[in-house]
């Protein structure tokens, strides 16, 4: 598992479905992990549905992240799983700093690409 220390820094993070504000830091501090994705990634997807088939130890800790525009995204959200949280970026010129997607964040762990649900409980 290739995991690199990855420099905090605050997003402002906005719930798909309600609206509410949040910032990536405060979600990381509270234990949550952020995964960042793309309408157009299909080892995005994959990652996705793979984590929707985790316990639910593990899915109750994960926020999806789209980087994707607001009408993308809402196109994606329609075809990932409901129990899943979806956020977008407030400043979309946030997404630049993704360089590969998806990309997992855990703490001050950053990991591209997917990871297995036995590599997320090690990492909670």
């Amino acid at each position: 598992m290739n995991l690199m220390v990855w420099p905090a820094f605050a997003e402002t993070l906005v719930n798909f479905s309600d609206g509410t504000q949040l910032k990536s830091e405060d979600l990381l501090a509270q234990g949550k992990t952020l995964i960042y994705i793309e309408k157009d990634c299909a080892p995005c997807r994959i990652y996705v549905f793979d984590i929707n088939r985790c316990e639910d130890e593990i899915k109750k800790n994960i926020q999806l992240v789209s980087l994707s525009t607001p009408a993308q995204t809402k196109t994606m959200a329609r075809t990932l799983p409901k129990r899943l949280p979806l956020f977008i970026l407030k400043d979309p010129s946030a997404a630049k700093a993704y360089t590969s997607t998806p990309t997992t964040k855990i703490k001050d762990i950053q990991k591209v690409g997917r990871l297995t649900c036995e590599e997320l409980k090690k990492l909670l």
